[in-house]
């Protein structure tokens, strides 16, 4: 007989295994199992195999293996014994199948590595891929990454939010870095900021300035446009920096928006707020005033910029009235003079 203590980052769990007991600690479970089921038959394990003939290893002396495994192979790790003891085979799913492979390859089970490889290459799709980049990502599994990655930079608009904001900042940073990043900048900006909201702290300035950099947002959408300029003006005050005068960062892209949308942006939530008639300002449909979250300076630059653009609108809506009106009249005098002609 042989025991094996497995650790992983686990919780106090029930375990119904015959051959499985918890151990003192929480996160170590206790495995009691037999050497010769272990390294002989065609569901051998090699690495036990080979442990075995080793009699000068404590493990030897003391007929204990300790294996540290992290919490999704802890999981899979009795499933991997059953596989051993009984001809049944492992149902595989998204979450095991990474962990399992790992497994496999570890303790030196061929046949159990490639029915898992077949197993994830006829899984793998745009819906499981965010889950075999987190997996893969912890038993250092390059080529999935790699997959992973790529398929998501490719579709990333076809992708849930909710998938998206379960990624981890620096799995999130590979994929905007990847390139196959494939995205309508707009569009881009709107998950970027969804992202932000629901991560919180966790996205720091170099992360935001890596995924908005100006290559692949050029711009931002009207919706995005002030609450991820509060995003980046927080980003800045936390980093210690002032972005203020910078080109093609995200401030200036975030500012321009906001003005050329002063309508929606800036007028309309005014004259939602402002207004006393309820009415008005339920149809306007605006509950709040963003920009005045934002530090002085900024809310002025909003306004001087946004007042700016819109006496351009509203000159060149004169021009166009005077531009109309020079028309009716020439077409009226037009009119009389025919007139006078055709009496003669």
């Amino acid at each position: 007989k042989h025991n094996i203590k497995q650790g992983g980052k686990r919780g106090k769990e029930n375990n119904s295994n015959k051959n499985e007991e918890l151990c003192f600690k929480s996160n170590i479970k206790c495995y009691h199992v037999h050497k010769a089921i272990l390294s002989v038959g065609p569901r051998r394990s090699d690495y036990f195999a080979t442990l075995f003939k080793q009699s000068h290893l404590s493990e030897f002396a003391t007929s204990t293996s300790h294996i540290p495994l992290q919490a999704s192979a802890a999981d899979s790790f009795p499933a991997l014994l059953d596989y051993i003891y009984t001809e049944n085979m492992i149902k595989f799913s998204t979450k095991n199948a990474t962990a399992i492979r790992h497994l496999a390859h570890y303790f030196g089970m061929r046949p159990l590595w490639k029915q898992t490889s077949a197993f994830i290459r006829g899984d793998f799709s745009l819906d499981t891929a965010a889950t075999y980049l987190s997996e893969a990502i912890i038993y250092h599994d390059e080529k999935l990454e790699l997959a992973s990655i790529a398929i998501l930079a490719e579709n990333i608009e076809e992708i849930n939010r909710r998938t998206l904001t379960k990624l981890s900042p620096s799995s999130f940073e590979r994929i905007f870095a990847s390139p196959r990043l494939k995205c309508r900048s707009r569009k881009l900006s709107d998950i970027v900021l969804k992202y932000c909201q629901t991560q919180g702290g966790s996205v720091d300035m170099s992360l935001l300035m890596k995924c908005t950099r100006s290559e692949v947002m050029p711009s931002v959408s009207r919706k995005a446009a002030l609450p991820l300029l509060k995003v980046a003006v927080a980003g800045e005050e936390k980093a210690g920096v002032d972005m203020s005068n910078t080109h093609n960062v995200l401030r200036a892209r975030c500012v321009e928006t906001c003005v050329e949308e002063w309508k929606e942006t800036l007028a309309k939530p005014l004259l939602a707020l402002e207004c006393r008639d309820k009415n008005i300002s339920r149809i306007l449909g605006a509950s709040s005033l963003e920009h005045r979250d934002l530090p002085l300076a900024i809310q002025v630059e909003l306004l001087e910029k946004a007042l700016c653009a819109a006496k351009i609108e509203l000159d060149d809506v004169k021009a166009e009235l005077l531009f109309r009106e020079e028309q009716v009249e020439e077409f009226m005098k037009k009119g009389k003079l025919s007139g006078k002609s055709s009496s003669e």
